[in-house]
């Protein structure tokens, strides 16, 4: 009789170990339900884990918070608002905005230091065949980088509409997580926007019955319907109202639904 013993089988990479429920430090499957909500939101991880050597012309930004994005839409910055045309004004304003402490007001530059800035900055650029200095394309990029890797937003669906609030949503989001998660004046108006934005919808889902949070794919769906029914996106011609009432459907569809003109 042979004195060797049977070798043990070895799963292939990636296959699951065979673990008797019962043993010691054996981990039970949670039901299909509850896997898939555990799965971590790509968007909540990018609203969690963040760069933090951002810089734009050449100056270290803080995180992107409230207090910043606020400020910014009372100063109607173009980063924020919106405009067809955007400037190295606006831009050395939203850098200074974004690196004041909490509750003082931003030190923008002034118009000689802005010049002496681009002009020197575009020479070296000039001179050095893009080795040295720096474009106006380039330092927005990397501010807009930088907005975008702290905002990332969840998705809320409400089953009620609930009475309508007159505060500003952000001030209306600040004091709720002042108020209901009991965070102090200033981690509210600091803490990364991203993470505030998911923290605020998570005590809100458990706060309030009929809020929940969407998944990915749930939040891309309600993005469509939202296009749809503000006109943005065309509705294709098969899923028009007159086309699916031609094919016998049940219910007469009320067009109004898809926005103007059933679009």
């Amino acid at each position: 009789m042979s004195d060797a013993q049977p070798t043990p089988s070895v799963p292939s990479a990636g296959a699951p170990a065979n673990t008797a429920p019962d043993a010691p430090g054996a981990a039970s499957s949670p039901p299909a339900g509850e896997e898939r909500r555990a799965d971590l939101d790509r968007r909540f991880l990018e609203a969690w884990l963040n760069r933090d050597d951002h810089r734009s012309c050449g100056q270290r930004l803080r995180p992107y918070c409230f207090q910043y994005a606020l400020t910014l839409q009372l100063l109607k910055n173009p980063f924020v608002v919106g405009a067809e045309l955007i400037g190295w004004a606006d831009l050395f304003r939203a850098i200074a905005v974004c690196r004041a402490p909490f509750e003082k007001l931003p030190r923008f530059p002034s118009d000689i230091r802005l010049a002496w800035y681009v002009t020197s900055r575009r020479f070296l650029w000039w001179l050095s065949r893009g080795r040295f200095g720096t474009t106006f394309a380039r330092e927005a990029a990397a501010f807009r980088a930088y907005q975008n890797d702290y905002q990332s937003n969840p998705d809320l669906f409400f089953e009620n509409e609930g009475r309508e609030l007159t505060a500003p949503i952000m001030l209306a989001r600040a004091v709720y997580l002042m108020r209901v998660c009991g965070l102090p004046e200033e981690r509210v108006w600091m803490m990364p926007i991203g993470k505030a934005l998911w923290t605020y919808a998570a005590a809100l889902e458990q706060d309030q019955s009929g809020v929940s949070l969407l998944d990915e794919e749930e939040g891309d769906l309600m993005e469509i319907i939202r296009k749809l029914q503000s006109g943005e996106m065309p509705l294709p011609p098969e899923l028009q109202p007159e086309a699916l009432n031609t094919k016998g459907a049940p219910t007469r569809i009320n067009a109004s639904v898809f926005g103007p003109d059933g679009t």
